[in-house]
C-alpha cells in the first residue's frame, strides 16, 4: 500500500485503486469505477486460454506475485507473474499513468517491469514465504499440489569450470547485489568482490546492510588471471 493505495490484480492487468476507489466500510454501491492500470493486458500468446488473475501476495522484498487461470481448467494455462517493486523512494502515484492506454507510461521511474515466474499451472493459489525469507509456497489448486521453491533472497558467486557446471558457491547473507570481482594479492588467489546496496532493486536495506561493501575472499583454492593494464 502506497498512501492508502492498493496494489491488484484484476482480470488480465496489474492495477492501482485508490482509497476513494475502494471505500471502507463498502457502500453497496454497484457503479463501476475505473480502474488505474499499471501494465498491459495480458501477452498475445497468453490471451486465448487465460481466463483471469486468481491470486496474489508480495514477497517481503515488496515485488508482487500473482497468478492466473485458464479458461479451461482441465489444461495447464495459468502463469505465475511477478511485479517488480519500485527503487526505494520511488511511489506509484508520483508516475504518468496512462490510463487509456492501459499501461505505464514514461514518468519519471519507467516502466514497471512484470516477468513470468511459473508456467504450465491449472489455477495459481496459496502464494506465502517463510519468515526467513528463505522459501515461497505456491499451489496449484486444480491439481491439489503445493510445491516448496527455494527463494534465495542473499547475493552469491557462483564458480564455473571449463564444462559450464557449477563447483563452488560462496554465499552473502548479507548482501543481495553482487556486482564485479577481481583476482589480486602476491599469488592472484585473493578474490576481491564488490557490492551495490539492495535498495537500487526494491529491496529492504535492513534485510542486506552490507550492500555497497567490498569484500575479499581468501583460501578458495584456485587461483586467477591478472588483468590488462591501460598504457599510457
Amino acid at each position: 500500500m502506497y498512501s492508502h493505495q492498493l496494489i491488484a490484480a484484476a482480470r488480465s492487468s496489474f492495477v492501482l485503486i485508490s482509497e476513494a476507489d475502494l471505500p471502507f466500510p463498502p457502500t453497496n454501491s454497484t457503479v463501476p469505477r475505473p480502474l488505474k492500470h499499471l501494465t498491459p493486458g495480458f501477452p498475445d500468446d497468453l490471451l486465448e486460454h487465460t481466463d483471469r488473475f486468481n491470486d496474489g501476495a508480495c514477497d517481503p522484498g515488496g515485488n508482487f506475485y500473482a497468478g492466473t487461470m485458464g479458461k479451461d481448467t482441465l489444461y495447464h494455462d495459468g502463469t505465475l507473474f511477478r511485479l517488480d517493486a519500485l527503487p526505494a523512494g520511488c511511489k506509484l502515484e508520483d508516475a504518468n499513468l496512462d490510463v487509456t492506454a492501459g499501461a505505464l507510461g514514461a514518468g519519471p521511474h519507467g516502466d514497471l517491469t512484470t516477468t513470468r515466474v511459473i508456467e504450465n499451472v491449472t489455477c495459481c493459489n496459496g502464494i506465502a514465504f517463510t519468515k526467513d525469507t528463505k522459501k515461497m509456497y505456491f499451489t496449484d489448486s486444480l491439481t491439489g499440489n503445493i510445491v516448496s521453491y527455494v527463494y534465495d533472497q542473499a547475493g552469491k558467486l557462483l564458480h564455473y569450470n571449463a564444462a559450464g557446471e557449477v563447483v563452488a558457491v560462496v554465499q552473502f547473507p548479507r548482501c543481495f547485489n553482487m556486482t564485479s570481482c577481481v583476482w589480486g594479492g602476491p599469488d592472484l588467489t585473493d578474490l576481491y568482490v564488490t557490492s551495490a546496496g539492495s535498495a537500487i532493486s526494491g529491496h529492504d536495506p535492513a534485510l542486506h546492510p552490507e550492500g555497497g561493501d567490498l569484500y575479499c575472499l581468501k583460501g578458495l583454492g584456485v587461483a586467477g588471471v591478472e588483468r590488462g593494464r591501460y598504457q599510457g
